[in-house]
């Protein structure tokens, strides 16, 4: 059994024994260098001195393989189409993906990883031989085999090669021959740390799993677009242009009707404290609080909005006040942290404009409107006496 080791997942599989049965779950290697398989026992009992047969789980170990050896296929790869400085900063085998870390200081383009994508393909399909050879580590470097730079290594070093096209140092699993692994595909590249970028991807049939995959999306696209695939990335963006001119449209006609409420709402000013103010505690359109705001505010000339809405069943309280009574000392955001307190929510904002909501939208009436607004405006004449 193969143990965890230089980012390669440990083996599973069977140990058997008359009368007996366990299943091997991991395999891991001691700091004294002994294998430690983490078993779960299905039948009998397991005991030392029993004589076992152990058999590794070989559909596992072998789409392993076929991960690995795509990584050595990857990591050289990079390095003919992105630049030699590339070095490995980090793997992980399974069996059913590979991940990459490698140094780099800028993301790869699309054009890169098609570059890289159809390399790998290329040794691949030349079916190249990938050789297995124990030989000391100054012959391994003389001969330009890759290492991780922070790995020690035996003065006695294994080195996979993949004919004419990769060297590395590597004491895990690999195919026999490159075709074996049958096709790669890169799942995504991205930064997770300065100077070092990640690439993930999936070979053999996982590779093959996610093709049929996205294949089959196309296909419900094509069918519901009632397109050929080949003309679903013109109809997308037909059909994206016309979402955003549709998408104008309508903050259009949003600020058209915002306008047109207003014109009605405008007319139930009332004057409180000396300040002329529109309440309205449940507004005709919900979620159109900003716009009705902004709308009242130019109407009125002078004066404090405050508006109720519920949006998701949640209630939203928002306040404009004119420039004028800003500088008379009335505060959007004051008006609507007071409010928003009453009904059990968060708000506050800038002087001239506020929003908050949460809570209770049922406590959201014209009564308590008007008591916040009479406190606050009062409290503002107060301290304007007292000035």
């Amino acid at each position: 059994f193969y143990a965890e080791a230089g980012g390669q997942v440990g083996d599973h599989g069977v140990l058997a024994w008359s009368g007996g049965k366990a299943l091997v779950l991991d395999t891991v290697k001691g700091t004294d260098g002994v294998h430690r398989h983490r078993v779960s026992v299905k039948e009998g009992a397991l005991g030392a001195g029993q004589e076992i047969e152990a058999a590794v789980d070989e559909s596992r170990r072998e789409a392993i393989a076929r991960h690995h050896t795509a990584t050595h296929l990857l990591h050289a790869a990079l390095r003919d189409i992105v630049g030699k400085h590339v070095a490995q900063a980090g793997s992980l085998v399974e069996p059913t993906r590979l991940r990459f870390d490698f140094s780099h200081t800028s993301s790869l383009s699309p054009e890169e990883i098609r570059k890289i994508e159809r390399l790998v393909s290329q040794k691949i399909l030349e079916d190249s031989h990938v050789r297995v050879v124990e030989t000391t580590l100054e012959e391994a470097r003389a001969l330009g085999a890759m290492a991780l730079f922070d790995e020690k290594y035996a003065e006695r070093v294994r080195m996979v090669e993949v004919e004419g096209f990769s060297r590395e140092l590597c004491g895990g699993t690999h195919v026999g021959r490159t075709g074996e692994i049958g096709l790669v595909k890169i799942l995504s590249e991205e930064a997770v740390g300065t100077g070092l970028r990640r690439i993930e991807a999936v070979a053999g049939l996982q590779a093959l799993e996610l093709l049929e995959t996205l294949s089959g999306e196309i296909r419900k696209l094509s069918e519901g677009l009632k397109v050929e695939p080949a003309a679903l990335v013109e109809n997308v963006k037909r059909l994206q242009d016309r979402a955003r001119e549709l998408e104008k449209q309508v903050e259009s006609l949003s600020g058209k009707l915002a306008h047109k409420t207003a014109e009605v709402l405008v007319g139930q000013k009332e004057i409180l404290a000396g300040i002329p103010v529109v309440l309205i505690p449940r507004i005709p359109e919900p979620g159109s609080g900003k716009e009705l705001a902004d709308s009242l505010r130019e109407m009125a000339g002078s004066g404090l909005i405050v508006l109720g809405d519920v949006v998701g069943g949640a209630p939203v309280v928002t306040a404009s006040v004119t420039q004028d009574l800003v500088t008379r000392g009335v505060h959007a955001g004051q008006i609507v942290k007071l409010l928003t307190a009453k009904i059990g929510g968060k708000g506050g904002g800038r002087p001239n404009f506020a929003t908050g909501g949460g809570g209770d939208p049922s406590l959201l009436s014209a009564d308590l409107l008007k008591t916040i607004v009479l406190e606050a405006l009062e409290g503002l004449t107060a301290k304007q006496g007292k000035g």
